[in-house]
C-alpha cells in the first residue's frame, strides 16, 4: 500500500507507542487522526508537531468501553478527516493479575479496550469506510507462558485469533482488513512496536516465535510487514566547531575543536516525489541548530554533547533515527582524536518524555 497522502486513525495515539506510530506514519506522508481518552495535552502537542511536519492531523476523544463509543469514534473520525484508509488498533490496558487474583470484573476491564473495542472498531470502520487496511497490535507474550498477567494475555491471544481470520464465505467483512497478526516488541507491557519494524524473532520472557514460523502482517503491503518504510539517510559530515568541553581546568578556560557527524534516517520518498522543499527534512536548519547548541555549550563530557545533538535532530518527527559522532581531536596522547558515537530513535525520546 502506498502510504503517501493516505489518512490513518490511531487509537491511543497521544502517548508512548501510539505517539511513535503517529510520528512514523506522518514521516511517511500519512495524515493522522489521533484518538485519546484522557491525554488531551499530549494529544494537542502531538497534533501541532505533526502539522508542522507537513501533514494534516486531527483529534478525536472517546472512552472505548462501550459499543456506542466505538461506533461514535469512527463517525467522529470521518466527520473530522473524511474517509480514511488505515485503522490502527493500538489502545490497550495492562494489569498484572495472576490466575489466583483474576476476577470477572478484572477480565471485563481488560477485554473491553483490548478485544471488544478493536473488534467493534473494525466492524464500524468497514461499514463506514469500506475497503481499507487494519492493523491490530499484539504482544509477544502470546507466544510464551507468562502467567503473571492472565486477563491481559487472554485478550491478546483472542485478538490474535480475530486478526488471523482468513477470507471465507462465512467470514465477517470487518476481518477483511487484518488477516494476520503483527508481533509485539519487547520492552513495555502491551507495547507492540513491530507495527513500525520488520517482524523479528527475539528471546525473552514472552518466548520466541514458534520454530520455523515468522510473524507476518498483511495489513498494509499485501503480504509483507506492516508500515514498511524506506530507510533513507541524510548525512551532515565533518561539522568543525569550537566549544568548552572537558573536565580539566585548562579545558574549562579555552575552547577546543570538535568534529561532529550526523546521520539522519528518514523517508526521502515524499520530497523526491513532489520536488517541494516543504516535504524535505530541513537539514540546513538542523545544522544551524547544532552550531548554536555546540558553540553555546560547556559540557564536561562529549557523551553529553552527542546526546543533546541527537535529541535536537529527533525534534523533527520525520527523522526516525539519528546517529551522532563527536570527535575531540588531540584529547588522547598518541591518538589523532577520541570519539563517541551514539544512535537514538524516536521511541527513545518518548521514553525520556514519559520519565
Amino acid at each position: 500500500m502506498e502510504l503517501l497522502g493516505k489518512t490513518a486513525l490511531v487509537t491511543g495515539g497521544a502517548v508512548r507507542l501510539g505517539r511513535a506510530i503517529c510520528e512514523a506514519l506522518a514521516a511517511s506522508g500519512v495524515n493522522v487522526v489521533i484518538h485519546y481518552r484522557q491525554s488531551r495535552g499530549p494529544a494537542e502537542a502531538l497534533r501541532t508537531r505533526l502539522r508542522k511536519s507537513g501533514v494534516r492531523a486531527w483529534l478525536v476523544k472517546a472512552d472505548l468501553r462501550s459499543e456506542d463509543a466505538c461506533v461514535g469514534l469512527i463517525s467522529d473520525a470521518v466527520k473530522a478527516a473524511g474517509r480514511f484508509e488505515i485503522l490502527v488498533n493500538n489502545a490497550a490496558v495492562f494489569h498484572k493479575d495472576s490466575l489466583r487474583f483474576t476476577t470477572g470484573e478484572k477480565l471485563l476491564a481488560e477485554f473491553w479496550p483490548n478485544l471488544f473495542a478493536p473488534l467493534l472498531l473494525m466492524r464500524a470502520y468497514v461499514e463506514r469506510c469500506g475497503a481499507g487496511r487494519i492493523v491490530n497490535l499484539l504482544d509477544r507474550r502470546i507466544a510464551g507462558r507468562d502467567t503473571s498477567c492472565v486477563p491481559y494475555l487472554l485478550t491478546k491471544k483472542a485478538l490474535a485469533a480475530l486478526t488471523a481470520l482468513r477470507r471465507g464465505p462465512r467470514r465477517h467483512p470487518a476481518a477483511a482488513g487484518a488477516r494476520r497478526h503483527v508481533p509485539a516488541r519487547r520492552g513495555r507491557p502491551g507495547a507492540a512496536a513491530a507495527a513500525l519494524h520488520h517482524g523479528r524473532r527475539r528471546g525473552g520472557r514472552g518466548g520466541a516465535a514458534p520454530a520455523g514460523r515468522r510473524h507476518r502482517s498483511d495489513c498494509l503491503r499485501g503480504r509483507g510487514p506492516a508500515f514498511v518504510v524506506n530507510r533513507d539517510h541524510i548525512y551532515i559530515r565533518d561539522l568543525k566547531l569550537r566549544c568548552l568541553i572537558g573536565i580539566y581546568p585548562e579545558e574549562r578556560r579555552e575552547r577546543q575543536d570538535v568534529v561532529i557527524n550526523v546521520v539522519l534516517e528518514t523517508d526521502l520518498a515524499p520530497a523526491a516525489a513532489s520536488d517541494r522543499i516543504e516535504d524535505a527534512v530541513d537539514y540546513k536548519g538542523i545544522k544551524k541548530q547544532i552550531i548554536a547548541l555546540v558553540e553555546g555549550s560547556a559540557f564536561q563530557l562529549i557523551e553529553t554533547l552527542a546526546d543533546r545533538v541527537a535529541a535536537l535532530a529527533l525534534a523533527d518527527a520525520r527523522v526516525r533515527r539519528v546517529t551522532v559522532t563527536v570527535d575531540k581531536p588531540g584529547a588522547l596522547r598518541f591518538a589523532r582524536s577520541v570519539a563517541v558515537e551514539m544512535s537514538r530513535e524516536q521511541k527513545d525520546m518518548c521514553r525520556k518524555a514519559n520519565g
